[in-house]
């Protein structure tokens, strides 16, 4: 990854569907950021000025397996970045829980030049 971009987050927003708690979602995640950030170079590699977000709808069984993975929301990322991402977030792998509902969760990751992220401090 080139040193002026960055990963601006990457984690959990919400979990709802009526499944238990992921209670290692945000470690989980945190394993995933290198992933996101692979995706994320490949992008400028054809866009160098490319920076935005996406959130994905991720659908968890019990069992820690991700039953789907969609974007949400996409604001300024290609077509392939996307497609990375959600190759990346369907292929984690949750702790199992009790209960037999599935879980979802947000997660929302957003990249931004660091020039850019200098001038909105």
């Amino acid at each position: 990854m080139k040193d002026d971009d960055v990963v601006r987050d990457a984690g959990i927003v919400a979990g709802e569907g009526g499944g238990s708690r992921v209670d290692d979602a945000e470690a989980v995640i945190a394993t995933l950021r290198p992933r996101f950030r692979s995706c994320y170079q490949n992008g400028l590699a054809e866009d160098p000025a490319m920076q935005g977000c996406v959130v994905v709808r991720t659908v968890v069984a019990s069992d820690g397996v991700v039953e789907s993975a969609r974007t949400v929301v996409r604001e300024g990322l290609s077509d392939p970045v996307e497609a990375c991402l959600l190759h990346v977030v369907a292929g984690a792998r949750f702790g199992a829980r009790s209960g037999t509902k599935s879980t979802v969760l947000h997660v929302p990751v957003t990249f931004v030049a660091e020039t850019a992220a200098k001038k909105e401090k």
